[in-house]
């Protein structure tokens, strides 16, 4: 795992991470654990650490240093290409710029009088002793999206989480954070060339001065505009992950065009077989700082990685993230509606309920209903469910503010009452001052935080597993600035895939790439990955730890998987969460050692 941490105090530590390197130019404490990018200015004021990739020059860093101290303004540092944490202190405060699609988290403890912070929970939690917090567990299940219902607190007890797009702040013996601002102001018509423009930015930064450059290259969309783009500037090594009856024909032949295209590009067809069928190795051996749902089909990104590990490459450039900053889900119907612009949302429910083949009749109801319905209003409903252990009808579910996941009707009475409670109790606090006006647009934005989260542990297993170096231009802070600070139905046309990236890559993309309206599927993988490892699935479900903690009613689990394995519809998301939870459960059995004492000058630990 690599991670950034901190102490908020000038007397020194009595701990340290094991393996960091520490940057001395700042006053307090500030350790770098891995081999992130990191380039330090100074002033009489201050110090200030860009850490990761950030197309900032030493000048650009100065001005705006000298600017924020002056005028207490941060979100400056938000407002250039990269993907990075910013690190300022002084000689009695610390404050903390993460990116804007979340890739740099931040928690942070009170812990024997000293504030500690860091990019991952885990190793704050082994340094104080911290135990797991079972129901911010379960409210991370249930209701992914509804941060209020977690508030700061994160999986541990007593390690709190910085809210997306917001600074934090130590100064003296307080905490607080402070918001970004809004990525607010451009309008649909604006967006392609932003885009084009940003996107560009995002993959030069990443590639520039690299010795081996490798690329996912799916056949999708957004793969394919990231290597064609990197492919511009330099030579790169790309990958296609195929197997028998996998059913991605379709994305392997665009694959092979896109690499016909130019000499840059030297492209690899990886083929899989059972062992890389979704589950096949239960055992987690990476510590992730969170259950990763990549977890159950990493011996597929395994497989693909290694290629590109042994072919030396020192950056790894992916499309993940692209649905998230470039697609938008049905409440869009509803932001339209809601903004007073009738016609065009009457307009596209007719052509999603075609799309869809519902009745135009029942879409436009659920549309109408969900234009009028305030967020308290959805909270409540939501507490009522998770009450009943229920869920809405499909049509209700796709189209509202939150509903529960299907892995909540399988919790144990008991907490389901208190994650009720709990959502009951976060609507009237949510009334009291509610914000939140356009449902399409909030779950975008909360839909990318929680993507990241989860990408964030793919890195870790990457660089673990393989060290092999994963980005993703479209988590750029000029790229999320530029897709999500537009309306929610700039993202969305019923006749044509991903618009703005159309759009902005007009004339670049081969033909008939740009113009696909949808992306092979992995779902009859994930049925056969179920039935090939059932055995060791149904011995994972059967002595489960979430059902010792009192979390889970195993024996609609145990139906629903008998269900996939007979080839009957079943939950797949909530199987796998259910799965990939509970082997990381396990892991924290084998738990690293992240920290090494100091005594009298010398440290003593060991390094997992």
């Amino acid at each position: 795992m690599r991670w950034v941490a901190g102490h908020h105090q000038t007397c020194p530590p009595l701990t340290v991470p094991d393996g960091a390197r520490t940057l001395s130019e700042h006053s307090m404490p500030v350790w770098v654990m891995g081999g992130y990018p990191h380039r330090t200015v100074t002033t009489g004021q201050a110090a200030l650490t860009i850490i990761g990739r950030c197309s900032a020059t030493t000048g650009d860093l100065l001005i705006a240093l000298r600017t924020a101290m002056r005028k207490q303004e941060w979100s400056v540092f938000s407002r250039w290409s990269g993907s990075y944490l910013t690190v300022i202190t002084t000689g009695s405060d610390t404050v903390l710029i993460p990116d804007l699609a979340g890739v740099w988290p931040l928690y942070y403890t009170l812990h024997d009088h000293v504030w500690r912070w860091s990019t991952r929970a885990r190793p704050l939690a082994q340094a104080t002793g911290a135990s797991l917090d079972v129901e911010v567990l379960a409210a991370h299940m249930a209701a992914p999206l509804v941060e209020e219902l977690r508030g700061t607190r994160s999986l541990w007890r007593g390690i709190h989480q910085v809210p997306p797009r917001h600074a934090l702040h130590l100064v003296h013996s307080r905490v607080f954070t402070s918001a970004l601002g809004p990525l607010s102001g451009l309008s649909s018509d604006q967006v392609p060339n932003r885009l084009r423009t940003a996107l560009t930015d995002a993959v030069d930064l990443r590639v520039e001065g690299e010795k081996k450059v490798s690329t996912d290259l799916s056949g999708g969309v957004d793969s394919t505009t990231i290597t064609l783009l990197a492919a511009r500037s330099t030579s790169l090594y790309s990958v296609t992950y195929t197997a028998p009856d996998l059913g991605n024909h379709v994305d392997l032949h665009h694959a092979r065009i896109a690499a016909a295209t130019t000499n840059a590009i030297t492209h690899r067809v990886v083929h899989g077989g059972p062992e890389t069928l979704p589950y096949t190795d239960l055992q987690q051996r990476v510590p992730t700082d969170s259950p990763s749902l990549d977890l159950r089909a990493w011996g597929r990104h395994r497989t693909y990685l290694t290629a590109a590990a042994h072919m030396g490459s020192t950056v790894h450039l992916t499309g993940n993230g692209g649905d998230n900053v470039l697609s938008t889900g049905p409440a869009h119907l509803a932001d339209l509606l809601a903004t007073g612009q009738r016609r065009r949302a009457w307009t596209q429910t007719l052509a999603h309920a075609r799309l869809w083949r519902v009745p135009a009749h029942r879409l436009a109801r659920a549309v109408h209903r969900l234009a009028h319905t305030r967020y308290p209003d959805s909270l409540g409903a939501l507490a009522g469910h998770l009450r009943r252990r229920t869920r809405p009808e499909r049509l209700d579910r796709v189209l509202t503010w939150t509903a529960p996941t299907a892995t909540a009707s399988w919790f144990s009475s008991d907490l389901s009452d208190l994650l009720a409670r709990r959502a009951h109790h976060v609507a009237e606090e949510v009334a009291a001052g509610d914000g939140h006006s356009l449902p399409g647009q909030w779950a975008d934005h909360r839909g990318l935080s929680y993507y990241t989260a989860g990408h964030i542990n793919f890195l870790d297993l990457a660089h673990h597993d393989l060290d092999v170096d994963i980005t993703a231009p479209f988590l750029d802070n000029e790229v999320v600035r530029a897709t999500l600070a537009a309306p929610s139905w700039s993202r969305a046309d019923s006749h044509r895939f991903k618009p703005t990236l159309r759009m902005a890559m007009a004339g670049f993309l081969p033909s008939g790439i740009g113009e696909r309206s949808s992306k092979d599927s992995f779902t009859t993988h994930a049925y056969q990955g179920l039935r090939h490892n059932f055995p060791a699935i149904h011995e994972l479900i059967t002595s489960t730890r979430l059902g010792e903690l009192g979390l889970l009613d195993t024996t609609p689990v145990m139906a629903a998987l008998n269900r996939a394995v007979n080839g009957r519809t079943a939950p797949l998301g909530a199987l796998a969460q259910i799965i990939t939870t509970e082997m990381w459960m396990r892991s924290l059995d084998h738990e690293p050692e992240w920290w090494v004492s100091v005594r009298d000058g010398t440290m003593t630990g060991r390094s997992v």
